[in-house]
């Protein structure tokens, strides 16, 4: 792709600014809504067990830092290094974006393993959650490989094209962990619905 060319720095500019600032403001929004969640969380259940509270207050924060370093990456692009005209730097990941996968990934993980946790509470039986958490921890180190060779890579798009496998796996393992889990705890509280209503 020539620089110079005007049509060339239209695509790059849209192709890479604007899924990234979608993406950015999705993940601003869905943090206001975790907020709203852990505010009612915290004033709603104030007997829980500390774990529980422990957990719920280290992913918020780890959501509050992922955030940031979004928001910030998307401040680097269009403000730091497009408006001195840098174009090229519009085609490499920014610094904090690894990190930020990173966390995404941290995140994910977390939660999986609470749910898969309250599901092995739930029915008894630990082999859902072992694989649960098996699956987890592969996903956690497929995403921080992506993250690590990212932060590597020196161009978006042959990046792109050499370790999409990996992200379309990684997202995949994590899409059917948690599937497992909705699937498997959705079946043990139907199970033991007439034991429920009996009471």
């Amino acid at each position: 792709m020539d620089p110079s060319d005007s049509d060339s720095r239209a695509r790059l500019i849209e192709g890479i600014l604007g899924p990234h600032e979608v993406g950015v403001m999705f993940a601003i929004f869905l943090f206001g809504l975790v907020t709203i969640q852990a505010f009612t969380y915290f004033r709603e259940y104030p007997g829980d067990h500390r774990v529980v509270k422990i957990l719920v207050s280290v992913v918020w924060t780890l959501l509050l830092v992922h955030t940031s370093i979004s928001a910030y990456s998307i401040y680097q692009r269009t403000v730091k290094d497009y408006g001195r005209g840098n174009l090229a730097a519009l085609d490499r990941y920014p610094e904090g974006m690894c990190g930020a996968f990173s966390l995404s990934a941290l995140i994910g993980s977390l939660v999986q393993s609470f749910f898969a946790h309250r599901l092995r509470k739930l029915s008894g039986q630990s082999l859902t959650a072992i694989i649960c958490w098996f699956l987890s921890a592969v996903r956690l180190g497929s995403v921080i490989c992506i993250s690590v060779t990212a932060c590597q890579a020196t161009s978006v798009r042959p990046y792109v094209e050499q370790w999409k496998w990996l992200a379309i796996f990684a997202l995949s393992v994590s899409a059917f962990v948690d599937l497992l889990i909705a699937g498997s705890l959705a079946w043990c509280l139907w199970s033991r619905r007439g034991h429920v209503f009996a009471q």
